[in-house]
Formats: structure tokens, sequence, C-alpha cells
């Protein structure tokens, strides 16, 4: 604790010793660290959106993959949709196979084309 009555008349005796003029030449550099403050608080709202940013990124994410599954869902129904399709044509012209073998069916489909064309 002897020490501190010490230090204080120390930094009392530095001041005394620097005079008015020099005390404001050495606390100059303080000026400085205004700027600097204002950068950290500019650095600290940056790093204050990352952190929003990348908080999002997970909902994101839970969003692409709930699109992926549905687009996943409709190939896969398109697919299924295609295979009937097909199976449906196979029908269709087995029917008409058949269908041509009766008398009079041909014209029939014939004329009922040239109808339904504009």
């Amino acid at each position: 604790m002897a020490a501190e009555p010490e230090s204080t008349s120390q930094v009392s005796g530095a001041l005394q010793a620097l005079g008015s003029r020099g005390l404001a030449a050495a606390l100059r550099p303080l000026n400085a660290l205004g700027g600097i403050a204002d950068d950290i608080r500019e650095m600290t709202a940056d790093v204050a959106r990352m952190r929003h940013s990348t908080d999002v990124l997970p909902q994101v994410a839970e969003t692409l993959e709930t699109i992926r599954t549905r687009v996943d869902r409709l190939d896969e129904e398109v697919l299924q949709m295609h295979a009937a399709v097909e199976g449906l044509k196979r029908d269709v012209d087995e029917l008409l196979g058949h269908a041509d073998r009766i008398p009079g069916a041909r014209r029939h489909r014939r004329r009922r084309a040239r109808q339904l064309d504009p």
C-alpha cells in the first residue's frame, strides 16, 4: 500500500514536468482512440449482421430440403403417370386393332376424325 502514494506522486510529478503543452501533446494519441472506437462499433455491428445471417442459414437449409423432397416426390409421380399413359396407349392400340376387324369400324373412325378436325 505504501507504493500507491509514491506512484501517484510520481504521476503528479511527471504531469507537472510536462507542463500544459506537454500534457496536450501526450494526450494527442488518445484522440486517435476515438476513431478506433468508431471502427470497433462498426465491426461489432458487422459481426452482429453476420451472426444473424448464419442464424438464418439453418432455416434456409430446411426450406431447401423440403423443396427437394417435394420435387423428388413429383418426379416419382410424373414417372408413374408416364408409365400409366404408356399403358393406356398400348390398351387403346390393342382395342383399335380389334375394332378394325369389325365391319365398317374403320370408315366410322375416319368419318369421326374428319368431323373433329377443324
